[in-house]
């Protein structure tokens, strides 16, 4: 996800977030801390390196999935991009990505 072209972080990212939606794969990456970190830094490894509008709708809708998990919400209100929470960051973001 964090490699190739924009079209493939893209589609990479729209995958991770269609296995989030799935009561199955979210169970499955927070069944352990180490998948959960490895999906958290990726998403936040992208964040940092200015994705297009498209691709920061996925990302943000993958968190959102990921907080679906009350553990895993928990974990993210200290741990969630600093970038994400920036002004600047959020008044770039269209309706669509502000939305979910």
């Amino acid at each position: 996800m964090e490699r190739g072209n924009e079209l493939s972080k893209t589609v990479a990212t729209f995958i991770v977030q269609r296995i989030l939606l799935d009561n199955n794969g979210l169970d499955y990456i927070c069944s352990t801390v180490e998948r959960f970190y490895a999906i958290s830094s990726v998403l936040s490894n992208m964040i940092k390196n200015n994705p297009t509008q498209r691709l920061i709708k996925h990302i943000i809708r993958s968190y959102a999935h990921l907080a679906d998990k009350e553990i895993v919400r928990e974990i993210l209100k200290e741990n969630l991009p600093s970038k994400m929470k920036e002004k600047e960051f959020i008044n770039k973001l269209d309706d669509s990505s502000k939305n979910g």
